[in-house]
């Protein structure tokens, strides 16, 4: 029994398993922090309630006759900030009802006016009644598109100055989408997100949703799409031209900001939401499976987009590590995802894995999973942010990413085989596959690497007990273990032989007198990649005698890094916020 809680802890240790949750709220939920108001649906705001009475008209007027009481206080005020704004909580009011009661029609009329009105005090964001107008403002807009139900015009909407004409923009340019290719929108206000340190979004013009596809249905896309569907972040904004209404969907990731009126508006947005029901709805989640019977887990090896390919955006490959899944990477893109430079120039790739094997087969399998995937989108081979990939790996995964960026010559090359691989007495196929494993010949398109907690001469607990019994446990396929070596064992050095031992799995390849990670790690690195290095030391700041408790310093430094950042975090520190800062560093220097 305490074996088995050791062995809890060990697997623990490594593994970096997401908590972040994507859960929908009733409507007006979130807007709880705001008071008593029409937002959150428990009322009007006593400000609004005076301003009514003193326009001789009372809620029961609202509610009896929406339309006409409505329009008698629009005429008896004016246009200055209090009087809109009490004018605009009893259309949401109003609308809220009428929604209740199947009126949908007069419903997003009065939503319609609510956002228009708001429009002239978005830029005063700052004040208590800007922050209101801010919220109203994304609050009627959501409405609208929840109300508008797939259709591409509505006319006639009824509004008590008179009937809308709405209609959807569909046209696509670089920062415009069509709404329609979608499956599904989810306004992001109807959702809760639970898991990261904070939720990047900003209010603004328009309202944030996320939007989702199921790339099944896409076989353009198919390869490289998320399985558990694609979600991205959108801006729907509406804009009047007297009663004709545009509503314009656009790509939150490509543009933050509009020209509205003469002034420049931030777009309302929501990156954690997107992003988070990215994560939770992930079927690729085997971290456990993918660790002990790796070959009941092949469907997960793949690299995932996280969006739309760009064809402007550098791409950054996250890799993770052992016991683990993509999904540890959700605090570190959310992180990421904050600032306004990187999510111009960058788009997020995943590399996904079962990790009970040996990192040299992932291995393999990411440079040709890139290699394929740059032809796919990249067939002319036209697009320069293809040749200026970033790789991040963190654990086993900056070994995966190591692989990536390193060459074996003919010497290297020497210590796993008696003679030149072409001359081995094995069928084609293996001397195929081996090559596949330990011919490494970086082909120029990854120009950066940052390696976080990574064990390049491997981890003294993969030596321990704990290690030798979850070594045991992981049962690899029949072609991993054997390679059809039969009768070329003595062609094969002491070195290559232990790469093709009885039990080669990702754990006997972390063991610090490992032979195999002994010699990548002494392989040169491609001259034409910079790369970094980000180590945890629990917070004691005893480096270089330190450890993440997991990996020692000394076998996560790496001689000639450009930099090299310690952070006061255990193994998982591609999660610590120093991290993702150095991170955030690193990219903004290359997009440079």
């Amino acid at each position: 029994m305490t074996r088995c809680l050791f062995l809890l802890v060990f697997i623990g240790t490594f593994a970096s398993c997401s908590s972040v949750r994507f859960e929908p709220l009733a409507t007006g939920e979130c807007y709880e922090h705001l008071g008593r108001c029409a937002l959150n649906e428990h009322g009007l705001t006593k400000v609004t309630i005076a301003a009514m009475k003193q326009a001789g008209l009372s809620q029961g007027d609202l509610k009896r006759a929406p339309y006409d009481t409505l329009a008698g206080f629009d005429k008896k005020v004016g246009r200055d900030r209090d009087s809109q704004q009490a004018l605009v909580e009893q259309c949401i009011d109003a609308a809220n009802h009428l929604r209740e009661g199947g009126e949908t029609d007069r419903a997003m009329g009065l939503y319609l006016v609510a956002a228009e009105r708001t429009l002239p005090f978005l830029h005063e964001r700052t004040s208590a009644s800007g922050v209101f107008f801010a919220h109203a403002h994304q609050y009627a807009t959501a409405r609208v598109v929840e109300l508008l139900n797939q259709r591409r015009i509505a006319v006639g909407i009824p509004a008590f100055q008179g009937a809308f004409r709405l209609r959807v923009n569909t046209v696509e340019t670089e920062d415009r989408v069509n709404p329609f290719r979608f499956d599904s929108l989810m306004a992001a206000d109807s959702v809760q997100v639970n898991g990261f340190r904070e939720r990047v979004n900003q209010l603004g013009l328009g309202a944030p949703f996320v939007a989702g596809k199921n790339p099944l249905e896409d076989p353009d896309v198919r390869p490289y799409f998320p399985l558990g569907g694609l979600y991205q972040p959108l801006t729907a904004v509406l804009s009047f031209k007297g009663r004709q209404v545009t509503l314009t969907f656009y790509d939150s990731l490509r543009e933050d900001s509009l020209r509205v009126g003469g002034k420049e508006l931030p777009l309302a947005t929501d990156y954690s939401a997107s992003w988070a029901r990215f994560v939770d709805e992930d079927p690729n989640k085997k971290a456990f499976l993918g660790l002990f019977r790796p070959g009941e887990a092949d469907d997960i090896m793949r690299l995932t987009l996280t969006e739309p390919f760009r064809e402007d955006a550098i791409p950054v490959i996250f890799v993770h590590g052992l016991a683990s899944s993509g999904a540890t990477w959700d605090e570190t893109i959310n992180g990421l995802l904050a600032d306004p430079v990187i999510r111009e120039r960058y788009q997020f790739w995943i590399y996904q894995y079962p990790s009970g094997y040996p990192f040299l087969y992932p291995a393999a399998d990411l440079r040709r999973t890139i290699r394929e995937v740059r032809r796919h989108f990249d067939p002319a081979d036209r697009l320069p942010v293809l040749d200026r990939i970033v790789l991040i790996g963190h654990s086993m995964g900056g070994l995966i990413s190591s692989a990536q960026i390193r060459r074996t010559d003919d010497a290297a090359m020497h210590q796993f085989f008696k003679h030149p691989l072409d001359q081995l007495s094995a069928d084609q196929a293996t001397k195929n596959r081996l090559r596949d494993l330990l011919h490494m010949s970086p082909e120029g398109y990854i120009r950066r690497a940052i390696f976080v907690a990574t064990p390049h001469r491997g981890s003294t607990i993969a030596d321990s007990w704990i290690g030798r019994l979850t070594s045991r446990l992981i049962k690899l396929p029949n072609d991993v273990l054997t390679l059809n070596l039969t009768g070329i064992v003595q062609e094969i050095t002491d070195t290559g032989l232990s790469m093709i031992d009885l039990a080669p799995n990702s754990v006997t390849r972390l063991k610090y007198s490992n032979p195999v990670l002994r010699t990548l790690s002494e392989l040169p690195i491609d001259e034409r990649v910079t790369f970094h290095t980000i180590c945890g030391d629990r917070g004691l700041g005893n480096a270089p005698a330190s450890s993440d408790g997991v990996v020692s310093y000394a076998s996560s430094h790496l001689k000639g890094a450009t930099s090299e950042k310690i952070v006061g975090s255990w193994h998982s520190a591609h999660r610590h916020p120093d991290a993702i800062d150095e991170i955030r560093r690193i990219l903004t220097v290359h997009a440079n």
